[in-house]
């Protein structure tokens, strides 16, 4: 039993000196290609980096809705100027109210199998009696 835990800790410590070995050649290679990199940082140095500057957005004057006509009906219709301006394939051919009994039935349609109440065709595992 002696040996096992002499092996393992000999098997831990190869492999930790191993990566200690491995991090100090990465850490020199820093060093020999530094030259390298050096030459080509003194060029772009050189130049100076733009300023950012701030642009001001444009003030916007809020429009009032003097019509009779509610937001929804205001959205259809600049969504419609919008796709005749862009030149889009889609066309608005008339814009009404849905009522939300009809929006219901065709965001969720129910089919027989969603119809169908499920049933029980097994005695569950409570209700069994043993002899």
């Amino acid at each position: 039993m002696k040996n096992v835990w002499i092996l393992s800790l000999m098997g831990i410590s190869i492999v930790f000196l191993l990566l200690i070995i491995l991090m100090t050649i990465i850490w020199l290679f820093r060093f020999f290609f530094k030259s390298r990199n050096s030459n080509n940082l003194s060029s772009k140095s050189g130049l100076e980096k733009p300023q950012k500057e701030y642009i001001k957005p444009p003030q916007v004057k809020r429009i009032e809705n003097n019509e009779k006509r509610d937001e929804e009906e205001l959205f259809a219709i600049v969504s419609a100027i919008s796709c005749y301006l862009t030149n889009k394939e889609f066309k608005i051919k008339s814009i009404k109210e849905v009522s939300n009994k009809e929006f219901e039935l065709k965001k969720n349609p129910k089919t027989k199998w969603m119809k169908h109440e499920p049933s029980i065709s097994w005695k569950p595992y409570y209700k069994k009696r043993w002899r």
